[in-house]
């Protein structure tokens, strides 16, 4: 049966006495329903459930790439993730429209930040159902930390330096001590770690810390950082960096992919940007191209080993970014990969002014 479209006579809204909590914590909100006359929605019957999704917090880590998605954070118009379901429970709203509702939080065991959904379902007398979400984001610690390479390629023996950042949720930088390991990654049918280095710095009135570590040899290599926060528990960062050189196995299982990694996030005109392309075989000869409008260079590069890394020049006009490309033959299989090199155009940006001819105008 197909019923007529009628216009909400009430909104709901979800809100909580916190908009972050610890991680063990427990979150209190208040579910309330008003006429938009401004009456409330006395008594009515109310559903609600408790959704909960991954959280990254903008504060650290928004300027890793462009298409960063804080993973539950609700956009402009309040939509968010659902999450997995955590409860669902039922209660009745008072006199005056609401009800406050207890939600326990649990702590993380993978030292994540996590978001709470709660979305809220009213019926009133003329058994209309309207709903409305609100949002809590649960931290694992008070703080956060992050660390991020000078670049993401390297040659084995060289010296890598690594930024260390610090900072608590109201964008707050912190001083703290921090722990950081290198450790070579390897995938041998699971994920292994060996700790290859290990340094201690302390964040300084900005909350960050540099420390350095050579590189020992090809491959893949993740660092990652830890400090104790106030309440007892360990936040943790990383990142991951490849060096020209390395075993095969270090990238798990031969695929007929390929990997093209860049050694900075983005370049500016005169800049060289150093590719790793990871071939995964003993040899190859790769096909490299570069391609943006048009087809920009083309060379066949020889790899003598699992990786090999070029170089390529950045010049005018290869702005907002190119294309590289990779394909070699291996054993009758063609293995193929590309990647976005983003070039940023900060030499051509046009800068806009606009002014009214008077600061206020009246009709006609």
């Amino acid at each position: 049966e197909i019923q007529e479209y009628k216009k909400p006579d009430y909104e709901v809204k979800v809100s909580a006495a916190k908009a972050r909590v610890l991680q063990g914590e427990t979150i209190q909100a208040t579910i309330d329903a008003r006429y938009y006359f401004g009456e409330p929605v006395k008594n009515a019957k109310v559903t609600y459930a408790v959704y909960r999704s991954a959280y990254w917090s903008p504060i650290l880590y928004a300027d890793r790439d462009e298409d960063f998605d804080s993973g539950g954070a609700p956009d402009e118009d309040g939509n968010g993730p659902v999450g997995g379901q955590e409860s669902e429970q039922t209660g009745t709203l008072d006199a005056d429209g609401k009800l406050v509702v207890t939600i326990p939080t649990t702590l993380s065991k993978d030292k994540t930040d996590a978001i709470y959904r709660v979305e809220a379902r009213v019926t009133d007398e003329g058994n209309r159902e309207i709903s409305g979400t609100g949002y809590i984001i649960a931290t694992y610690g008070s703080f956060a930390v992050d660390v991020e390479p000078d670049r993401y390629v390297y040659a084995p023996g060289d010296r890598a330096v690594f930024t260390i950042t610090a900072r608590n949720y109201d964008n707050q930088a912190v001083r703290t001590a921090v722990k950081a390991d290198l450790e070579e990654w390897r995938w041998d049918g699971k994920a292994k770690s060996v700790v290859k280095a290990s340094a201690s710095a302390q964040t300084d009135p900005q909350g960050a810390a540099k420390i350095e570590f050579q590189i020992p040899s090809g491959g893949s290599f993740r660092v990652r950082v830890s400090a104790s926060t106030p309440e007892g528990r360990v936040v943790e960062g990383s990142t991951y960096l490849w060096v020209s050189g390395g075993d095969a196995a270090l990238y798990g299982e031969k695929r007929q992919t390929l990997q093209l990694i860049p050694d900075k996030k983005s370049y500016r005109s005169g800049d060289t940007a150093r590719i790793l392309i990871v071939t995964g075989v003993p040899k190859a000869q790769v096909l490299f191209s570069v391609e943006g409008s048009r087809l920009q260079s083309a060379r066949v590069v020889a790899a003598n080993g699992p990786s090999v890394e070029v170089e390529v020049p950045i010049e005018r006009g290869t702005a907002p970014g190119f294309f590289a490309s990779a394909a070699f033959i291996y054993r009758g299989d063609l293995y193929q990969g590309n990647k976005r090199i983003k070039v940023p155009p900060v030499e051509e940006t046009l800068h806009v002014a606009l002014a009214p001819s008077k600061p206020q105008l009246q009709p006609g």
